[in-house]
């Protein structure tokens, strides 16, 4: 696997259902096909996509066993996909200069990381008017 450089890096973890998913692998290790999706909420479709990048990318493996005369496929963290988590983590908490306690968002002091949506006031917390982006 590629050395992990940058938050640009975790694209492949960056996405929501991927994250879901690795999560999940990382706090009980193997999970069946069937408990990944009532975890995650996604389709059996939607879950196969994610899981064959991530695959691809060696952050998880498939799993293959044959019980009771019936195939059953699971995932299974890998080495790689812990510490490249691992590494995300730290990452993300470094670029939103999140402390070891977590964000107060009652400090005074706090900014905002994003900007309000544009159905809101187009006016931060000092009155500043926003800029949105023309998409």
């Amino acid at each position: 696997m590629a050395k992990v450089r940058s938050l640009d890096d975790f694209s492949i973890i960056h996405l929501l259902p991927r994250l879901q998913i690795i999560q999940q692998l990382i706090e009980l290790t193997k999970l069946s096909l069937f408990d990944l999706m009532d975890k995650t909420g996604l389709t059996s479709g939607n879950l196969h996509s994610h899981c064959k990048v991530l695959i691809n990318s060696g952050y998880i493996v498939k799993i293959r066993n044959i019980e009771a005369n019936t195939f059953r496929v699971g995932y299974e963290i890998t080495q790689d996909g812990i510490s490249n988590y691992n590494k995300y983590v730290e990452e993300l908490t470094r670029f939103l200069n999140i402390k070891p306690g977590g964000m107060d968002i009652s400090d005074p002091n706090f900014k905002y990381a994003l900007p309000p949506s544009r159905f809101a006031e187009n006016l931060d917390p000092e009155g500043n008017q926003f800029r949105f982006a023309k998409f």
